[in-house]
């Protein structure tokens, strides 16, 4: 039998099992001091409750601390800001209460929200012995309908989709 090339095709639909949370929170003064003073206070204590809340240190990542001097007629004001990231499974509900907290505290936060799959690399795998499979039985079947028997596979080619 002469050689046949079949394209073998694997589909899942996965949810979401991580997300990445930012919360970035700033605060307005005359002065960089008093700007930076407040957010460091609104993130320490907003930290405080996340911890009471059973998140560990392993999922609270605190960076992106920023000073900014701006200028509006004529007067100077300093923008104080840092950001809290925040890495937990998925949970709908967890986001609605950070929001409802940040609101109860009036923080001046803004919150930035990531949806992640804990292992892409595993789901990936999966889905390639999926479609190799799915190509070896068409192979399979087109060999058997024609009265033949599949002996082999010369090459494999894997095109990612992405």
């Amino acid at each position: 039998m002469g050689k046949l090339k079949i394209k073998g095709m694997a589909h899942k639909e996965v949810p979401y099992d991580l997300m990445e949370l930012s919360i970035s929170f700033k605060a307005y003064a005359k002065t960089a001091e008093v700007a930076l003073s407040k957010v460091l206070s609104d993130c320490e204590a907003f930290l405080l409750l996340l911890k009471r809340e059973g998140l560990k240190a392993d999922q609270l990542h605190a960076a992106g601390d920023h000073v900014n001097q701006m200028y509006f007629d004529n007067s100077t004001t300093f923008c104080a800001s840092r950001e809290i990231t925040i890495k937990v499974a998925f949970q709908m509900e967890f986001t609605n209460y950070l929001l409802s907290l940040i609101a109860e505290k009036g923080y001046n936060a803004e919150i930035t929200t990531r949806y992640l799959l804990s292992d892409p690399e595993g789901i990936k795998e999966q889905l390639l012995k999926e479609a190799v499979t799915d190509a070896q039985k068409k192979a399979e079947t087109m060999a058997k309908t024609l009265g033949h028997t599949l002996l082999s596979i010369d090459s494999l080619e894997v095109l990612d989709p992405g």
